[in-house]
Order: C-alpha cells, then structure tokens, then sequence
C-alpha cells in the first residue's frame, strides 16, 4: 500500500476493546498488526491517516438508515464535512466518484 489517509473511524463507548485496523505487511510470526488509535498506525508508516479522524466513544447519530442499507453520513453527525475527493484508482472499483460521504461498499 502505498497510501492511506482521509478515513473517519468512529467507535460507539461498548465496542472499545476491538482494534480499529488490522494492518500487514508487518514483519512477526503473523505477519499483521491490530491497532487501537491512528496513533499506532502512524508510529509504523508516519505518513499514513494525517488527514483521517478517529471518533472514540461516539455515541451519537452517523448514517441515515443503517438498517436498510443507506450508509449516507448524516449531517449532523461531527465528521460529516471532512470527505474529500476519492481517489482514481477506488473510484474505479467503487463506481464512486467525487466527494463520498458515507461508507464505501466493499469490492471483491
């Protein structure tokens, strides 16, 4: 990976024992890390998640209906003006393009 910045990372206060990445390449028996802060990911690759914002104990509005799939971030939720153009390479994949404020589908 050559690049990783402008993620938004929210944790509502009864899921704090679960990392927020699970990151590899790294050189253990495992070959991957779990960390639990933006902090620990910038400490192996300084130059990943400058932009990015983690939201710890969060415990407020996020997606306008996470129940029926609509993963659009709600205005009212602090993170919602921090989007920025996504990138060629993931617009590619996602058929997303521009500014995307909500959770990206997974791509297989």
């Amino acid at each position: 990976m050559q690049e990783l910045d402008y993620n938004t990372y929210v944790r509502a206060p009864q899921i704090n024992d679960n990392p927020i990445m699970l990151y590899s390449p790294v050189e253990n028996e495992n070959c991957q890390v779990t960390f639990n802060s933006l902090e620990g990911i910038q400490k192996l690759h300084p130059e990943f998640e400058a932009d990015s914002k983690y939201f710890k104990n969060y415990n407020g509005p996020l997606f306008k209906g996470a129940e029926l799939g609509n993963f659009e971030i709600l205005k009212a939720f602090p993170g919602s003006g921090i989007a920025t153009d996504l990138p060629t390479k993931i617009s590619k994949l996602t058929s997303i393009s521009g500014k995307h404020t909500g959770a990206l589908p997974v791509v297989k």
